[in-house]
């Protein structure tokens, strides 16, 4: 009776202040971690340099995107909002997540058809379930995929809704650019702008359908056209598209992203240069001819795959972010034991869903869209958590009808049974060794060596990447001035990967730091930078040396071929400006 008589507006505020300390939550137990401030990792480390670069003026990468590009530029703005704060941007990330999730309650409570105890309890799931935290607060374009999602449905039924033809075409207009800015964010969701473009045409309304492709070809066309200048074929959004697709399709393909960056993903992309060189053809046009060629010679075997790409999806362990570990995602307590909601709530939506379309709920039809479209393209290419993201508004939909219409009995029943069988999966925390490699690699970067440690040699021992442990564990013992530790460890990687060039740079790095080695050293150089001609370090450290031992005309040399490589080595810069200074040319030194 006392929960009764709060007035709609107290529960809305007590709800968000829910929402809010439950973020607030997660933010302060994940600053434990030496990622919080860290950007370690796939994808994570590759967007924070990107917007660097973007914050240096280098609006454009070296070659083509490998990522959509716009979260990049968001990136970006928001490191210049917060002063570079890591932290700070995690938290306008949920912020920003946080108003996504609002905007969806909103246009709940004003479709007709959908009662307003499911909008109520759709707001109450999105302030709760702390599973998407994850993925909101990491550096990773699916941070704002949820209020471009959240923009194109509420447009989309506010064009449906509207009474004048010059208004509708705004709204579907405007639901296109919400719909082509989640795709230069996130090209996956294509499949949702394509999945609307379908229905329009069906409903017999061509012109919201025209308005709508228009608006998302608005936000991709500039970008295909970009990419595919720079590249010299067709590139729609990103570059990479084809391996992610070789990834769900392929002879030893799990389903899940089960090929983890490290020696063996590093293998498989250079022989993929290598083939792709050799033939004349684009690697992406490789990946994408082999995956072709497993669905024709293997199709009992390939529409197995789907099938069960297609359970996966649905599947309470299927949490990991790309080529986040599972320890990570779930590193902190409060996702951790949130994950055992997945699977109840999954269940819920699944009753939701049978009772909206048993009843023929016309109303949900863009959210059928979303759920099916962001399904069907897992099936297709590779199942992850990240690209799950994007079915999260519709999932959370489908739990608060089906949490609703269930009666009261089963209402309690129903999703402990779940709780049960989701506590089975998702207890055991896996990956340890990625989560320790990750962890260890950030604590280095911080100069906390002696928390990185620990983590570094965890992980040698657990996973298949020798070369790159031995040299960071290699580099701390040359900045805790054990030397001789340090030459055995980067011979050692050496010897284990080779193909490293990080392992003969250090090596050489580590012998200049004795003067009666000088000679060894710039030989391992002169070696190196003949094996790795892209690489921009090396010419960096080898003029370094150079520099060191007068050699000022060398040295120079070799910093104008660091720049030569990579225009925003700032350091190999630096070291132009001395030479010219040393050379008494203090103009060109300014």
């Amino acid at each position: 009776a006392l929960l009764r008589r709060i007035p709609a507006r107290g529960w809305f505020w007590i709800l968000l202040a829910a929402g809010i300390l439950l973020r607030a939550a997660y933010l302060l137990e994940f600053r434990a971690s030496p990622l919080f401030i860290t950007p370690v990792g796939p994808d994570v480390q590759e967007y924070y340099e990107r917007a660097l670069e973007i914050l240096n003026g280098s609006f454009f990468p070296a070659g083509v995107d490998h990522h959509a590009p716009l979260y990049s530029w968001v990136l970006a703005g928001m490191l210049a909002l917060t002063d570079g704060s890591v932290p700070a941007v995690r938290l306008l990330q949920l912020l920003l997540n946080l108003g996504g999730w609002l905007l969806l309650f909103r246009l709940l409570c004003r479709i007709p058809g959908i009662p307003r105890r499911v909008a109520w309890t759709f707001l109450a799931i999105a302030m709760l379930y702390p599973v998407p935290l994850f993925h909101q607060s990491q550096l990773v374009s699916e941070s704002i995929l949820l209020p471009f999602l959240a923009g194109a449905l509420s447009l989309l039924y506010a064009g449906d809704a509207a009474p004048e033809r010059r208004k509708r075409g705004v709204c579907f207009a405007g639901a296109g650019l919400c719909a082509g800015l989640a795709a230069i964010t996130h090209p996956l969701t294509l499949a949702f702008g394509a999945a609307v473009t379908v229905w329009l045409v069906i409903r017999r309304t061509p012109r919201r359908a025209l308005l709508f492709a228009v608006g998302i070809a608005v936000c991709v066309f500039p970008v295909a056209a970009v990419n595919s200048s720079r590249a010299g074929r067709m590139v729609l959004v990103q570059a990479g598209g084809g391996f992610n697709f070789w990834l769900g399709n392929n002879s030893d393909a799990t389903g899940g992203c089960y090929l983890r960056p490290g020696p063996e993903w590093e293998r498989l992309h250079l022989e993929a240069d290598r083939e792709a060189a050799a033939r004349g053809i684009s690697v992406e046009r490789l990946w994408l001819g082999r995956a072709g060629n497993f669905w024709i010679e293997n199709p009992v075997r390939a529409v197995l795959l789907a099938g069960n790409k297609a359970f996966l999806v649905w599947s309470p362990r299927e949490l990991i972010s790309g080529a986040d570990a599972d320890a990570i995602v779930r590193g902190t307590r409060v996702i951790f034991y949130g994950s055992w909601l997945t699977l109840p709530l999954f269940a819920l939506a699944w009753v939701g869903l049978i009772r909206c379309l048993r009843r023929r709920r016309g109303c949900c039809c863009y959210f059928y869209l979303l759920l099916f479209s962001m399904w069907a393209a897992q099936v297709l290419t590779v199942t992850s958590g990240r690209y799950r993201t994007a079915m999260i508004p519709a999932i959370l939909l489908f739990s608060a009808v089906g949490a609703t219409e269930l009666n009261r009995k089963w209402r309690l029943i129903f999703p402990a049974a779940f709780l049960g069988l989701s506590l089975i999966f998702t207890t055991e925390l896996r990956e340890l060794d990625e989560m320790s490699s990750l962890c260890g690699e950030a604590a280095y970067r911080q100069g906390d060596f002696n928390r990185a440690v620990p983590l570094l040699e965890y992980a040698m021992r657990h996973a298949d990447s020798p070369g790159r442990f031995e040299n960071l564990l290699g580099s701390i013992a040359m900045k805790s001035g054990r030397l001789e530790e340090a030459e055995q460890r980067f011979r050692r990687a050496v010897k284990a990967e080779p193909e490293r060039v990080e392992g003969w740079m250090n090596l050489a790095n580590v012998l200049s730091r004795d003067p009666g080695r000088l000679s060894e050293a710039e030989v391992i150089y002169r070696r190196a930078v003949a094996a790795f001609p892209d690489n921009a370090d090396l010419p960096y450290n080898y003029a370094l040396l150079l520099q060191n031992q007068g050699r000022f005309p060398e040295a120079e040399q070799m910093f104008r071929k660091a720049v030569t490589l990579y225009p925003g080595h700032a350091p190999a810069w630096n070291g132009l400006g001395t030479t010219a200074i040393l050379a008494e040319r203090p103009a060109e030194a300014i």
